[in-house]
């Protein structure tokens, strides 16, 4: 199962290509004011407000999703040396950026040195911003994400069920979020063998998205046909024969 990662809030990072000599493609958009700013605020010459220091952040972000990873690098670990000293090694911009290093040690293959940085970011977080705030979700998720990566599903499953769960109180049951991650969690229960807890998560999202998007949306479908390949490796033939003539008359 390949992970797509949620890279940091995407409010974290802004960018410099940091030293001289860093040339970045002209598809990264203000370079030369956010690689004035970091300078200047390396030199002491000027404080940064947080939102500017989120600015950086982001563009961080910007870097790593033009896969621009040189320039990430040294962007990234610049901007982590001077968040914490100036505003601590646990402030959310601060773990905001190791959070960002973390994500590059990952979209390189690094997991090695991607996992223990996901994790001293999550525990970071559960700290100071509690066990259900966003950001702390986020990093479970990148965790789980790198779990999944290295085909440890019994390690990636609970941490998928605990952020479904902790987002199921703020966005509801039948939110496409909350659905999709069921999925997800579902299908990871199908890799490991464990069917009994996979079949009820199918039978939940494909009632929810009948109610949500209807019987004959692509999405509804996809779960139909999920079930009956699932029914069909099982034996229950019947059950899967009768998903799949379902599933293709509502295409036709």
């Amino acid at each position: 199962m390949k992970a797509s990662f949620r890279i940091a809030c995407f409010v974290l990072m802004l960018p410099t290509a940091l030293l001289t000599g860093c040339a970045l493609e002209p598809t990264i958009p203000g370079l030369e004011p956010n690689l004035r700013t970091l300078r200047a605020w390396e030199g002491g010459r000027r404080p940064l407000a947080d939102n500017q220091i989120t600015a950086l952040n982001q563009f961080t972000v910007a870097l790593l999703r033009n896969r621009k990873y040189s320039q990430a690098n040294l962007f990234s670990h610049k901007l982590l040396t001077l968040s914490r000293r100036d505003l601590g090694r646990e402030h959310p911009e601060t773990l905001s950026a190791l959070n960002d290093i973390a994500v590059l040690y990952y979209m390189q293959g690094r997991h090695n040195k991607a996992k223990p940085l996901f994790k001293r970011v999550l525990a970071a977080r559960e700290r100071v911003l509690g066990r259900n705030h966003p950001d702390t979700l986020l990093s479970i998720d990148n965790l789980s994400k790198l779990y999944q990566s290295q085909g440890r599903y019994g390690k990636a499953a609970p941490l998928i069920a605990r952020v479904t769960r902790a987002k199921e109180r703020a966005l509801g049951r039948d939110h496409p979020e909350i659905l999709l991650d069921l999925d997800n969690l579902a299908a990871l229960y199908e890799m490991q063998g464990r069917y009994d807890q996979m079949e009820p998560l199918y039978l939940r999202v494909l009632a929810a998205r009948e109610r949500t998007l209807g019987k004959d949306h692509p999405h509804t479908l996809g779960i139909i046909n999920n079930l009956a390949v699932f029914y069909q490796s099982q034996g229950r033939h019947d059950a899967a024969k009768w998903l799949m003539a379902r599933a293709g008359s509502k295409k036709r």
